[in-house]
């Protein structure tokens, strides 16, 4: 059995302890499934998609501050070419505090290392708003790809839109 050793203080689990003793350790536990089924959604999650109206083929890169919890990041991250059935690609996070993702998106064409779009994906925790509504901000974009219009949102959910001058290399 896997034991994820809790912040007594903050009340959530700190992945980055386990231990595998056979019996569990001193401090306050919480078992951790074998097969944890997940990704399970609450009033804190946010599903953050973001579509590609472009014809390259992009790499999508997550960070999130302690707070907020990567649960999941469909096509592996691989933002496919418009058109094609991984033209999207949806992260899903949940939170303790208030929910903030770092959305970066690179596109090998350009560079390895420095990424081509990026933005803040935002929203506040179920328990201090009623049906919080996401936002979206701190937009960068660089070689002519900018944001399709504004973000669409509405409780647990956000859509942000990238498109490519025609006129860029």
């Amino acid at each position: 059995m896997l034991y994820v050793r809790e912040h007594a203080a903050a009340g959530h689990a700190a992945p980055s302890r386990a231990s595998t003793s056979p019996s569990p350790p001193q401090e306050p536990v919480m078992p951790v499934p074998t097969n944890p089924t997940l990704p399970t959604s609450n009033p804190n999650s946010l599903y953050t998609t973001i579509v590609n109206t472009t014809p390259n083929t992009l790499n999508v890169v997550i960070s999130t501050p302690d707070s907020t919890q990567l649960l999941s990041l469909s096509n592996n991250g691989v933002l496919g070419p418009a058109g094609s059935a991984t033209d999207t690609v949806t992260v899903m996070s949940q939170y303790y505090s208030d929910n903030t993702v770092n959305i970066g998106l690179f596109d090998p064409n350009y560079s390895e290392s420095a990424s081509v779009a990026s933005f803040f994906a935002h929203q506040h925790d179920e328990t201090g708003f009623r049906n919080p509504v996401p936002w979206a901000d701190t937009f960068n974009f660089v070689d002519g790809y900018y944001f399709v219009g504004q973000p669409s949102a509405q409780p647990g959910q956000l859509k942000v839109t990238l498109g490519r001058n025609s006129t860029a290399k």
